[in-house]
């Protein structure tokens, strides 16, 4: 069972002011202990992370359009959110599209219509569905997912001040994981 001790509800918190970014309102946390944060509002936070820090290898420029939400997605991440959301989050982002090919009329009207959502293949919603399988039968991996709270964000000041966030894939009582 999940510790006592662990918050099973986002706290609320009010920012004291909301940045703007492309005309939306970008809430500002402070520092805490965040649960049930949209990916997309996680990702909206400019604060450092692993991947900023991981694309600040490479330029400073790619540091600041990973802080900015500016990255392409390349297969392999893609892959990776699909496998993700299905097997923390039960698939719930992830929309079906059933046209054979990703362009012309038909594909730009389903975008629109479920924009925000991971939109898959046949193929991929059945790797999808496969690894979900395949966790759900792992002893260990199973009882990990059971007993963890999933997608936790946390936000802090580093020694030197710097704002950081983190999304913990898991946590639970005395451990947490990363997918």
């Amino acid at each position: 069972m999940i510790a006592e001790n662990l918050q099973k509800e986002q706290p609320s918190w009010v920012p004291k002011g909301a940045k703007l970014k492309g005309g939306k309102a970008r809430l500002i946390p402070p520092c805490g202990i965040y649960y049930n944060v949209p990916a997309e509002t996680y990702r909206a936070w400019p604060y450092l992370n692993a991947s900023v820090i991981k694309a600040g290898c490479k330029s400073m420029l790619q540091a600041y359009n990973a802080i900015e939400g500016g990255f392409e997605e390349t297969p392999s991440m893609a892959l990776g959110t699909i496998l993700h959301s299905a097997v923390l989050e039960g698939g719930k982002d992830l929309r079906l599209y059933p046209g054979k090919v990703r362009r012309g009329a038909e594909w730009e009207e389903f975008k629109q219509e479920n924009e925000g959502a991971i939109i898959v293949n046949a193929k991929e919603m059945e790797s999808a569905n496969e690894a979900v399988s395949r966790v759900r039968k792992h002893r260990s991996a199973s009882v990990l997912l059971r007993d963890s709270l999933n997608e936790v964000s946390i936000v802090w000041d580093d020694m030197n001040g710097i704002r950081c966030k983190a999304r913990l894939d898991g946590v639970g009582d005395g451990f947490i994981y990363d997918y």
